[in-house]
């Protein structure tokens, strides 16, 4: 192996993720926004999700039950109550399903992640920071010294990607990857000849893990 593929949330970073902020638009409907995407992501095993349904059982907030519930790899979950659709997930996602351009918001800081939902004529989003593991500065710098390169592939934003390359000196990131691009960089990286291991979960990067001369499924 001559590259090493990682994955982000949970790999890199403890995967431990916490609730920093949520915000609606307008303001003032934070806890609908709460109630939301805890109602959504309570069943979910995504780290993600995990730390949204962690917060909401916090704040003791009561789950809505959904009339139809669907997931959309890679991108989020859409479900219907009271007639109504509702989205969760990607800024982007929910922004192209919505059509209606009102992401006024700044994007969340360095080092964190957002989650978005939209009810309507509300929309809000989760903010959520996850720690980098203490130990992966010492093994990417270990992977430098056996003559590998590292390039990390995540479905995260830009600006975390390169927060997270600046911290570890990582030789390359490649953001905001759905699971068939993640699948589409190791081919693309075998094609040039390189014999490539990909390090991630063992559900969302399942497809990738495949493809790589060797995966390592993260527990």
């Amino acid at each position: 192996v001559n590259v090493v593929c990682l994955d982000k949330t949970g790999t890199l970073t403890t995967g431990e993720l916490r609730v920093e902020k949520v915000e609606s638009f307008p303001p003032g409907r934070e806890k609908e926004v709460g109630q939301l995407t805890y109602s959504l992501e309570k069943l979910s095993t995504h780290p993600l999700a995990r730390a949204i349904a962690r917060h909401g059982k916090q704040q003791g907030l009561e789950p809505i039950e959904f009339a139809q519930f669907e997931s959309v790899t890679g991108q989020g979950l859409k479900a219907k109550h009271g007639g109504r659709q509702i989205l969760l997930g990607k800024r982007e996602w929910v922004e192209s399903e919505i059509r209606h351009g009102v992401f006024a918001a700044p994007q969340s800081g360095a080092g964190t992640s957002e989650v978005w939902i939209a009810d309507g004529d509300l929309l809000g989003r989760v903010i959520l920071r996850d720690d980098i593991r203490p130990q992966a500065a010492s093994v990417i710098s270990e992977l430098r010294a056996a003559g590998l390169r590292s390039v990390v592939l995540t479905g995260d934003r830009q600006a975390a990607a390169e927060h997270l390359r600046d911290e570890l000196k990582l030789d390359d990131v490649r953001a905001e990857l759905k699971p068939e691009q993640k699948v589409t960089a190791i081919r693309d990286l075998t094609e040039q000849g390189k014999k490539v291991a990909m390090i991630g979960d063992g559900v969302n990067d399942a497809p990738s893990l495949a493809v790589a001369h060797i995966g390592v499924a993260m527990g």
